[in-house]
Order: C-alpha cells, then sequence, then structure tokens
C-alpha cells in the first residue's frame, strides 16, 4: 500500500469515528434523556400546570376526570404556593361545564379551593390514591334537561390522624360547543370510614 492509500483510509477511519461519537451525543442529550432529565426535576405541580388545555384538551369523560384528579394531587399532597393555588384552580375551572362555571364563578371556586386545600392542611390529611373506573365501565345516557352526559366513577382513599376514609365519587359530563367533555356536577356516592 503506498502512503495517500493509509492517509485517505485514516482520514476516512476519523471521520467515521468523528460521527458515531457526534451521533451518540446527540442521541443522550436530545428531547429524550435531556427533556426526561429535565422533567424529573420538574415538580408535580410544575408538570400539572404545564398542560395547555387550549392546545391539549383531555379527549375522553375519564381523561378529564383523570386530570382533574392530578390536579387535586397537586392541592392536597403538594405544597402548592398561593399563585400556585390560584393557577390550579383555573386548571380545574377549564374543566368544568358552562352550567357549573356560572353556579361558581372563578373568583368564588378559587376562593373554594384555597379554603378546601387549608382545610385539609389543618386536618392533616392526604389524598393516598385517587382511582378510576376502566374505560370500559364509563357509562353514556341521554339525561332529561342535560342531553347526552357521560358518567365516571371514581373512588378516593384519604388519610387523616383519624385513620382512612374511603370514598365513591361520581362525575357527570357532557360536551360543549367544542366538542370537549367537561364536568357538569360530581357528588359523592358513597362514603366509608376504615381504622
Amino acid at each position: 500500500m503506498n502512503v495517500k492509500k493509509i492517509v485517505k483510509i485514516a482520514i476516512v477511519t476519523i471521520i467515521c469515528a468523528g460521527l458515531i461519537l457526534g451521533y451518540y451525543y446527540y442521541l443522550t442529550h436530545r428531547g429524550g434523556n435531556g427533556a426526561q432529565n429535565q422533567d424529573d426535576k420538574r415538580t408535580a405541580i410544575e408538570k400539572c400546570l404545564d398542560r395547555d388545555l387550549d392546545y391539549d384538551y383531555p379527549k375522553t369523560p375519564r381523561e378529564v376526570v383523570k386530570y382533574f384528579n392530578e390536579i387535586l394531587t397537586c392541592l392536597y399532597n403538594e405544597d402548592p404556593s398561593d399563585d400556585q393555588i390560584k393557577r390550579l384552580a383555573d386548571q380545574q375551572f377549564k374543566l368544568l361545564d358552562k352550567e357549573l362555571q356560572d353556579n361558581n364563578p372563578s373568583m368564588q371556586y378559587y376562593e373554594s379551593v384555597r379554603a378546601d386545600v387549608r382545610n385539609y392542611r389543618n386536618a392533616e390529611r392526604v389524598l393516598v390514591s385517587a382511582a378510576l373506573c376502566s374505560s370500559d365501565e364509563v357509562t353514556y345516557k341521554d339525561v332529561d334537561d342535560k342531553g347526552y352526559c357521560a358518567f365516571v366513577t371514581c373512588s378516593y382513599l384519604l388519610r387523616d390522624k383519624n385513620g382512612a376514609t374511603p370514598t365513591m365519587q361520581q362525575y357527570v359530563l357532557r360536551k360543549d360547543e367544542s366538542d370537549n367533555w367537561k364536568i357538569l356536577v360530581f357528588y359523592v356516592t358513597e362514603n366509608k370510614k376504615e381504622d
């Protein structure tokens, strides 16, 4: 082999090694690992507040209630600032049907949420778990004066210094003019106390 050929092979080998190393660096520092590491540093509250409901609204009634529960968990299990409580309440408010919003104007709703958070803290109560019914268990039916509604059941386990309390809650949702499922009403269907 002549010297020119050896130099060409060495240069091509160095370029290929550089490309491989560069690609490896790109893969380890791109959106996948880099963004995941950054996400891992954000609090649950920050992750919850990052959702833009104007562009990323939950598609199903179950997903709406699931996100509503994520907000509840942030409110009751984390230590949100007053500003974060306001922003979380605003996110919840966007999940509510217009009829429910009209009966609970946003500022009144925020004050109610803030009072609930204060009561939970004073009672040293935490939301241990929130278990949604499966997708198959979501029921749909026409309700006389409300239209076509979805019914989603969720069971909660609350714990305070006195023990654990399982609670069942029924969410009734209907679609708005943008075809998004909104919470029309929610109510406790069962309430038991366990020690």
